[in-house]
C-alpha cells in the first residue's frame, strides 16, 4: 500500500485501526505508506540541526514514539488525517531534540572519561593503560543484558540503534528502547565514582 493510493479517509481509518484496535498490521501499513513523508521531515530537521544520528534513525524514533504515546483514549483528540500527520511531525521534531540532548550528554561523559591526548611515548602508554582500566571498571559494573549488548554493539562495533534492534528483536521491542537503554547507560557511567576517580588520577 503506497501513500498515493490512500485518500484522507482511508488514511484516517488506517490510523484508527492502529491506535484504537492496536492492530500491528495497520501500523505496518502506516509505516509503508507514511514513512517516506516522515523521512522527508526528518531530513529537513537534520539538515538544520545536524544531529549525529541519521535521518532514518530519527524517522524510526518518531514512529516508535507515536506507537508508544498514542493510546485508544487519545484518538478522539484527532479529528482528521492532517491532525494525525501534524502530530507525527511533532514527534520528528521531538526525536531531533532528544538526539541533540543525548549527543550533549555523551560529549560531557567523554570529556570526563577520556584522558588528555598523548604527546610522548610515556603518555601514550598511560593513555592505553587508562583505556584498559576504564573497560575493566565497566566490566565490574552490574549491567543488564540489554546494557551489555548496547555497550558492545554501540560503543565497540559502532552500530546505530536501529541495527542493534534488528539484531536483537527479542531483547528490544523497538528502536526507542535501544535509545533509552543507551541514554541511561551513559548517565550511569557518567555518575560512576570509580570511573571519575580514574580520570582524576590520570590528570593528577
Amino acid at each position: 500500500m503506497q501513500q498515493a493510493q490512500l485518500t484522507d479517509q482511508e488514511g484516517y481509518q488506517l490510523f484508527r485501526s492502529a491506535i484504537v484496535d492496536r492492530s500491528s498490521d495497520a501500523w505496518a501499513g502506516i509505516y509503508a505508506s507514511y514513512r517516506p513523508l516522515i523521512l522527508g521531515w526528518s531530513r529537513q530537521y537534520c539538515a538544520s540541526s545536524s544531529p549525529s544520528e541519521s535521518a532514518e534513525d530519527i524517522a524510526d524514533r518518531a514512529l516508535s514514539r507515536a506507537w508508544s504515546a498514542l493510546t485508544p483514549g487519545h484518538f478522539a483528540e484527532f479529528e482528521s488525517l492532517p491532525a494525525l500527520l501534524s502530530y507525527l511531525r511533532s514527534c520528528v521534531a521531538t526525536a531531533v531534540i532528544d538526539a541533540a540532548r543525548a549527543e550533549a550528554t555523551r560529549a560531557r561523559a567523554y570529556q570526563r572519561l577520556e584522558p588528555p591526548a598523548a604527546s610522548s611515548p610515556e603518555q601514550d602508554v598511560l593513555q592505553r593503560n587508562f583505556a584498559a582500566a576504564v573497560w575493566r571498571q565497566i566490566s565490574q559494573i552490574a549491567l543488564s543484558q540489554q546494557e551489555r549488548v548496547v555497550l558492545d554493539e554501540s560503543f565497540v562495533l559502532g552500530l546505530p540503534p536501529r541495527h542493534i534492534q534488528a539484531r536483537h528483536p527479542r531483547l528490544f521491542e523497538g528502536v526507542e528502547q535501544v535509545y533509552t537503554v543507551k541514554r541511561n547507560l551513559l548517565h550511569r557511567l557518567e555518575r560512576n565514582h570509580e570511573l571519575r576517580q580514574l580520570y582524576e588520577d590520570l590528570r593528577a
